[in-house]
């Protein structure tokens, strides 16, 4: 079973999407800010990761800035799911290593979509290592 990491400030997002993620057969973490997150990724690494832009503390721009400066975790997935939807956020967010940048309002499929592409990349990346 793949564990997907949730992190966004939005309960409502959180409460949304973890039930649709199960459903699909993943393990699913959730933190409410990008700080949170990398505080789990000390104790755990998730097969994907699901971030939201804009959260107190560290947002999500900064939260993929560290993600892909530590060998440990570049190459999780990553998923940026956000409400931030300018050309120069989406530009911003793939530079920093989001694989896939989503805007809100967003359909459960969408993101299962998503997460699936994202699945069968990372499987194809470890078949070539």
């Amino acid at each position: 079973m793949e564990t997907v990491l949730l992190i966004d400030d939005d309960d409502q997002i959180i409460d949304f999407l973890t039930p649709l993620l199960q459903e699909e057969g993943f393990r699913v973490l959730s933190c409410a800010d990008g700080e949170a997150g990398l505080n789990l990724l000390k104790t755990t690494t998730p097969d994907l990761i699901v971030v939201d832009a804009m959260m107190p503390r560290i947002d999500g721009y900064q939260f993929l800035w560290h993600l892909n400066a530590s060998p440990q975790t570049a190459d999780i997935p990553t998923m940026m799911l956000t409400s931030r939807a300018n050309a120069s956020d989406v530009s911003y967010g793939k530079s920093l290593g989001a694989d896939v940048y989503l805007t809100k309002p967003f359909q459960g499929r969408e993101v299962i979509a998503c997460l699936n592409y994202l699945r069968v990349v990372s499987q194809e990346a470890r078949k070539t290592v």
